[in-house]
């Protein structure tokens, strides 16, 4: 299942089957994978597994909203520069207004 990452500002949004929670080396400036999901302190990359077409955050600095369904496990956060929502599944405020 897809993984979705949309800026609230002007929701540009990045999907791909690639999702990865990147904590960063201060010293080296090299990531390493943690996961996929966001969390607190690390960068959230999310796009296709075979393509440069991926979008990377800034380090997530605080969850705003955390779902979790059967459908979908969504969260909402804050980075340095932006406010994203990430979400696996059905997205839920969208279905909600169906």
């Amino acid at each position: 299942m897809p993984f979705h990452l949309r800026r609230i500002s002007d929701r540009r949004s990045w999907s791909g089957l690639r999702s990865e929670a990147i904590a960063w080396d201060e010293e080296s400036e090299i990531g390493k994978i943690h996961g996929h999901e966001p969390e607190v302190g690390k960068s959230i990359l999310v796009g296709p597994i075979r393509s440069n077409d991926i979008w990377i955050t800034t380090q997530v600095e605080e969850i705003l909203e955390e779902i979790r369904t059967e459908q979908v496990d969504y969260l909402r956060f804050r980075t340095k520069n932006s406010e994203y929502e990430w979400w696996n599944g059905v997205h839920p405020k969208e279905r909600d207004e169906d």
